[in-house]
């Protein structure tokens, strides 16, 4: 699961949990998302960087 670390912009009070979504994550300390500053720490269930899946580079088929 995704671990966030979050800063309520008004109380500056500041926290890390994990949460599926950064909204939910604020939800759950009881915090508006439109107060929050949020940053991500870990991505998804990984907490391994060699488990996770190989990304595809699209840079040449997309034409970017």
């Amino acid at each position: 699961m995704p671990r966030y670390k979050i800063e309520n912009g008004v109380t500056k009070e500041g926290v890390e949990i994990e949460a599926p979504f950064a909204q939910t994550a604020c939800e759950m300390v009881g915090w508006v998302i439109g107060n929050c500053y949020v940053k991500l720490l870990r991505e998804g269930p990984f907490t391994n960087i060699e488990e996770k899946p190989e990304t595809p580079n699209l840079k040449g088929k997309l034409g970017i």
